[in-house]
């Protein structure tokens, strides 16, 4: 069989024979680079830095992998025919090939589309599954839709009975009309792609955020559309298919490649935030450090300025604290995180009534001024009266706990403790 039979060849050689097969495999490496790359940094993001891959990130790896199988089966299938015009294959056995390859290639595309559209489907899930009813509606909405995808998948796999008739053109063969089940295609991802992107656009808006941050959220799941953008280009290049059809195929495959790494991508950009967040953390603070020329900060905030000593181990004091000195709530576990030496040491008893039970002096910084400074802790129990007496705040436990700053003169045969 020849699709050049009754042309004389004065009519055969006033025919284009031009080939595309460059464009397709042009078209299929760029997508399946850039598909590949968005990926890999989804599964790091996940895995690496918030510690935890889910079913959706496990769809996203299959439908990778799909991607990659399909891209793949068109590149060999330029070799068969695809790029070249019809009446050009004027061997018998590689037109068979041909039709073999473009009937796994129609699997491949259908099936990656698939496994996108279930990881957008989880993904999107994640967001709304704390809404009970919302999640009841999105559940019954996904069963639908995934339903539709796997009808689709079956009437690829089976569009003759016996499938060889789909490739060896007997004329008593019993197949599916091809157009039909093109369109049927075609429309059904348009329309299946708008309703899982329009699905948690109502959560997303009804969630507790600023009016700039929602619009970025937004702005994100709005990044989807672009799938349904080259859906529509794709579906627009098949109402053009010809009899030509080896030669008009080059542009419906590497848009229906665009089609898949485009759903890649947008469901990876969503997942890349904490990843962003954290190089564009790094580089702030890389700019911060080098705004202080270094002989400076080694001058007066080096290791051995006892100044900066004080001031890193009062800020971490304060950052114990959370920042504030916030009164003592009588508990054994808070006073042991302020000061757990000192909450082992007595010293004495005061007429019964007061216990000095904790007395010790923390030494500070020698500022070479010939005294001594200090922090003493008390911690007095007694009835309210005596307290009060003293002019000290109780906790309802009658426990009170009193910080005093200390200085007094060194004698000069005093050794540093």
């Amino acid at each position: 069989m020849s699709y050049y039979d009754g042309m004389d060849a004065e009519e055969f050689s006033r025919l284009p024979h031009d080939n595309r097969m460059g464009d397709t495999i042009t078209a299929v490496v760029l997508c399946m680079f850039f598909a590949t790359v968005a990926v890999c940094l989804r599964l790091y993001t996940r895995h690496f830095i918030l510690r935890g891959v889910w079913y959706d990130d496990y769809m996203a790896l299959a439908g990778m992998i799909g991607m990659l199988s399909n891209g793949i089966v068109q590149c060999v299938h330029t070799g068969y025919g695809l790029g070249e015009h019809i009446y050009d294959i004027q061997d018998e056995k590689k037109l068979v090939q041909f039709f073999k390859l473009f009937y796994v290639m129609t699997i491949t595309y259908n099936t990656t589309l698939m496994l996108v559209k279930f990881s957008l489907f989880l993904q999107y899930y994640r967001l709304i599954q704390e809404v009970p009813h919302y999640r009841i509606f999105y559940l019954a909405t996904m069963a639908v839709v995934g339903g539709w995808l796997i009808a689709q998948e079956f009437a690829l796999i089976f569009p003759c009975s016996p499938i060889e008739d789909y490739w060896t053109f007997r004329p008593d063969r019993k197949c599916l009309d091809g157009n039909l089940l093109g369109w049927m295609n075609a429309v059904g991802n348009i329309v299946t792609d708008l309703i899982i992107l329009a699905l948690p656009i109502p959560v997303v808006i009804a969630l507790n955020l600023k009016k700039g941050r929602k619009w970025a959220v937004l702005g994100i799941f709005a990044l989807g559309f672009f799938t349904c953008i080259v859906s529509i280009c794709r579906m627009v290049f098949f109402a053009k298919l010809t009899d030509d059809l080896s030669y008009d195929l080059v542009p419906v495959a590497a848009w229906g490649e665009a089609e898949s790494a485009s759903g890649l991508i947008c469901s990876a950009l969503i997942a890349l935030g904490p990843l962003i967040r954290r190089f564009s953390r790094h580089f702030t603070l890389v700019k911060k450090t080098t705004n202080t020329p270094p002989k400076y900060s080694q001058k007066y905030f080096g290791p051995m300025n006892p100044f900066s000593r004080h001031i890193s181990n009062r800020g971490k004091s304060l950052s114990r604290t959370n920042g504030s000195r916030r009164p003592f709530d009588g508990s054994e576990t808070e006073l042991n995180h302020i000061d757990p030496e000192r909450s082992r040491k007595t010293d004495g008893q005061d007429d019964g009534r007061s216990i000095r039970s904790t007395k010790s002096e923390s030494s500070m910084p020698n500022l070479k001024l010939n005294l001594e400074t200090g922090i003493k802790t008390i911690i007095s129990t007694g009835n309210r009266d005596s307290i009060n007496s003293q002019s000290l705040s109780m906790a309802p436990n009658g426990i009170v706990v009193k910080q005093v700053w200390s200085v007094r003169n060194r004698e000069p045969d005093e050794e540093d403790g």
